[in-house]
């Protein structure tokens, strides 16, 4: 009589998928050392193929699994052009002109207006009308403490 089999964890499936992304060397030196599934799992971080700041989606189809060394070395990358988008945002506006779409720049006092050429509302952040002191009260001063002369 055999006995009737659990589903394998997902967690446990997850691992088994990862590792089949790293080097043959790292692969099997982690197999025969039975590496827990987490510490497999930390190996690696998901990369956003379109990038979450320009509205990249958390779903599966958006996500490639890399190792945490090779994501690192792509950030920096990645936040200059990233940036570059955000700035060019700024700056100029799509509008269709004879059927294609073409870049029109806006006005430098539109810019600083409207705070994105794809802010939905169009208006200004609100600006705080007053500094606000770290401390807006006053610190606490002790009493001074009287220290008598030693007695003879």
């Amino acid at each position: 009589m055999s006995r009737k089999r659990k589903a394998i964890p997902l967690e446990q499936r997850l691992a088994a998928a990862l590792v089949c992304l790293l080097e043959p060397s790292l692969r099997d030196a982690a197999r025969s050392a039975r590496l827990p599934a987490k510490s497999i799992i930390r190996m690696f971080t998901n990369h956003h193929l379109d990038f979450h700041a320009l509205g990249g989606a958390d779903k599966w189809w958006n996500l490639h699994p890399m190792t945490r060394a090779a994501h690192d070395a792509r950030f920096g990358q990645d936040a200059a052009a990233i940036a570059k988008v955000k700035r060019l945002q700024r700056q100029f506006r799509p509008e269709v002109i004879g059927g294609m779409i073409a870049l029109v720049e806006i006005p430098r006092q539109a810019q600083r207006k409207a705070g994105g050429a794809f802010s939905g509302a169009g208006a200004a952040k609100p600006k705080p009308t007053r500094k606000i002191a770290s401390r807006p009260f006053p610190k606490r001063q002790r009493p001074m403490r009287w220290r008598h002369a030693p007695c003879p």
